[in-house]
C-alpha cells in the first residue's frame, strides 16, 4: 500500500522533472488501473485475492491521486515559476531603478558637498579680508574653529560666517571672538532669532557703552530680560535700540534703566521701535541746554540731568521728582515736555506705569545668567537636536568637498588653458 513517503517521492519527482514527464506517468498508471479493476471484477469469487488485488488497486488508486496532486503542482510551479520569473523582471527593474536613484542621490550629495565647501571658502576670505595681515596658519586656525563652533552650537557654516564678520567688522577682537560668538549664539537660541541679528543687537549695546562698562554677557542678559518682561523680541530691540542707546550711554543712563524702561512700555502695548523713539526725545529734553525741561528739571534737582545721574541716581528718580513737580503745579507731566514722544513716554513711566516700571528695574537688579538658561533650555528640544544634526551632516559635506576642491581647482585651470588656446584660434577662423 503506498504511503505517504511514495506519494511524496512522486510529488517530488514529478515536480522536479516537469509536465511531460508527469504526463507519461499518470497515462501508465491509467493503464494498471483499468487493468486492476478487470482482474479484481473476475476474481470477486475468490476471497483472499479479491482482497489483495483490492489492496493493489486501492493502492494504485492512491498513487494516482498522488500523480495527479503532482501534476496540479506542476502547474502550480509552472505558475510561480513564470509569476517568479515575473516577479524576478520587475525586482531586477526595481533593483536598477534604485542602484540609478542612489547613484543620483550619491552625485546629488557630492555636488552639494563642493558647493558647500565653495560657499565656505568664500565666505572665510571675506572674513580675512576685515583682518589684514593675517598669516596662513591664522586664517586656517579660524577656520577650524568656525567649524568646531558650527558643529557644537548646532548652526550652519552660512550662518555663522556671516555673523563672524559682522561681529569682526563691529570691533570684537580677533582674539576673543568666538567666546563672542558663544554669548551671541546662546541669545539667539534663547531669544529665538538668527546668529546675525543676536551680534547685531549685543555689538550695539557694547559699541555704545563699551565693554568695560558692558560685556557682551551682560548685554545678552538685559536684553533677553527685557523680552521677557515686555511685549518685545530680540529681533525687534536689536533692530531699534540705536535709536536710544547712544544717547542714553553718552548721559549716562545705565542700560538696565533703558531695558526696564522698555519693558514697561512696550508691555502697555507700545511698538518697540516707537518706544526707543520715543525714549531717546525724552533723553533729549531733559540734557538739552538751553531746554524748557532741562530748565525745570535743574531747577527742581539743583543739577542737570546727567550730573543727576553721575551722582549715583536712577532714570527713574528723575521721572519722580518730574512727576512730584507736576502734581505741585497742576499739569500732567507730560505737559512739562516739548514734544509728544517724550511726553508719551514720560506718561507710561510714572503715574498708573510706575508700578511696572518699578517691578521692572528691580528685575534687572539681578539678570546674570538669563540668556544661559533660556539657551539650555531651548537646547533639550528636538528642534535642537535636529539642528545638531543637521550641522553634522553640513561639516561631512564640508569635508567632502575640501578633498575634492583640489582635483577640481586642477579641472577649472585645464579648461581655461584649453579655453585660452581655442578662443583666439575660434576668433580668427570664423571670421575667414
Amino acid at each position: 500500500m503506498a504511503n505517504e513517503k511514495d506519494t511524496l517521492e512522486i510529488e517530488v519527482k514529478a515536480t522536479l522533472q516537469g509536465d511531460a514527464a508527469f504526463k507519461s506517468i499518470l497515462s501508465d498508471l491509467e493503464k494498471i488501473r483499468k487493468e486492476a479493476d478487470k482482474v479484481k471484477q473476475s476474481a470477486a469469487g475468490i476471497g483472499g485475492a479479491s482482497g489483495s488485488i483490492k489492496s493493489a488497486a486501492t493502492a494504485l488508486g492512491e498513487v494516482e491521486s498522488a500523480a495527479k496532486k503532482a501534476g496540479k503542482g506542476v502547474g502550480e510551479a509552472e505558475k510561480s515559476t513564470e509569476s517568479a520569473g515575473s516577479a524576478f523582471t520587475k525586482m531586477s527593474g526595481l533593483a536598477t531603478a534604485a542602484w540609478a536613484a542612489a547613484g543620483a542621490a550619491v552625485t546629488a550629495f557630492v555636488v552639494d558637498s563642493v558647493s558647500q565647501f565653495m560657499a565656505f571658502e568664500k565666505g572665510m576670505a571675506e572674513v580675512f579680508t576685515l583682518l589684514p595681515g593675517i598669516s596662513g596658519a591664522a586664517m586656517d586656525a579660524m577656520t577650524a574653529d568656525v567649524r568646531a563652533f558650527a558643529l557644537e552650537s548646532g548652526r550652519l557654516p552660512d550662518e555663522v560666517v556671516p555673523a563672524l564678520y559682522q561681529a569682526i567688522s563691529a570691533g570684537v577682537p580677533q582674539a576673543n571672538v568666538f567666546d563672542f560668538m558663544k554669548v551671541a549664539s546662546d541669545a539667539a537660541l534663547g531669544g529665538v532669532t538668527d546668529l546675525e541679528t543676536a551680534v547685531d543687537g549685543i555689538t550695539s549695546v557694547v559699541n555704545a557703552y563699551g565693554s568695560e562698562v558692558v560685556s557682551a554677557q551682560q548685554a545678552s542678559d538685559i536684553m533677553f530680560t527685557a523680552v521677557k518682561l515686555g511685549k518685545t523680541d530680540f529681533s525687534q530691540l536689536s533692530a531699534s535700540l540705536f535709536n536710544v542707546i547712544p544717547t542714553a550711554a553718552a548721559l549716562g543712563v545705565s542700560f538696565e534703566d533703558v531695558a526696564a524702561g522698555l519693558a514697561a512700555v512696550t508691555a502697555q502695548g507700545t511698538p518697540t521701535s516707537v518706544a526707543t523713539t520715543q525714549m531717546r526725545q525724552l533723553f533729549v529734553e531733559l540734557s538739552k541746554e538751553g531746554g524748557n525741561t532741562s530748565r525745570i528739571f535743574k531747577e527742581i534737582a539743583g543739577v542737570g540731568f546727567k550730573e543727576f545721574l553721575a551722582q549715583g541716581n536712577s532714570l527713574q528718580d528723575g521721572l519722580q521728582l518730574l512727576e512730584e513737580y507736576a502734581a505741585k503745579t497742576n499739569v500732567g507731566i507730560n505737559d512739562l515736555f516739548g514734544s509728544v514722544e517724550a511726553g508719551s513716554i514720560a506718561l507710561g513711566l510714572t503715574g498708573q506705569g510706575t508700578e511696572k516700571f518699578t517691578a521692572a528695574v528691580q528685575e534687572f537688579g539681578n539678570v546674570t545668567g538669563a540668556t544661559g538658561r533660556a539657551a539650555d533650555l531651548m537646547g533639550e528640544t528636538t528642534a535642537q537636536s535636529m539642528a545638531r544634526a543637521s550641522a553634522a551632516v553640513n561639516e561631512l559635506k564640508l569635508m567632502l568637498g575640501e578633498s575634492l576642491a583640489p582635483a577640481l581647482a586642477q579641472t577649472a585651470e585645464a579648461v581655461l588653458s584649453l579655453a585660452n588656446i581655442a578662443l583666439p584660434w575660434l576668433a580668427s577662423n570664423l571670421n575667414k
